[in-house]
């Protein structure tokens, strides 16, 4: 019989392929979580943003955030979305507010906030995106801020 008209794999070279897709599993589908991620907190920061510059239209027009919520154009109202929720909490006195983005789905471990001044803080983030919370910032990516 002659061996080298026979067609095929040897088994050596079919666990070297398997090895091969293995390690490249194991460095792509971590990457390609992280980069869906991102992209879903990407979208809850911008609904945070937009819900602050509504807010903040609304003050320049009333000179208070007080009563907000009975207006009909209320930008003090909960936001949810499939990604995320954003609650608006106002402050007694009618001068601030503090908005609380939730996220679902993929992102569900993450809680941004986001008040009158600015100020941006992670309170809830998934393990290993940050060191002790909250965070002065938003974590956006595995490396911090």
């Amino acid at each position: 019989m002659n061996y080298k008209s026979m067609a095929g794999f040897s088994l050596l070279e079919l666990m070297v392929v398997i090895a091969i897709v293995g390690i490249l599993a194991v460095v792509a589908i971590p990457s390609y979580s992280n980069y869906i991620i991102r992209s879903d907190l990407s979208d809850m920061t911008s609904g945070l943003t937009a819900m602050s510059a509504r807010m903040e239209l609304y003050f320049q027009d009333n000179r208070t955030f007080d009563d907000v919520g009975d207006d009909f154009d209320s930008p003090c109202v909960e936001v949810a979305t499939e990604r995320y929720t954003i609650e608006c909490d106002l402050d007694e006195d009618g001068n601030g507010y503090d908005l609380t983005a939730t996220g679902n789905g993929s992102i569900s471990a993450f809680t941004f906030t986001l008040d009158q001044t600015g100020a941006r803080t992670t309170t809830r983030a998934k393990d290993g995106w940050g060191g002790r919370l909250p965070v002065a910032c938003w974590l956006t990516n595995p490396g911090g801020c």
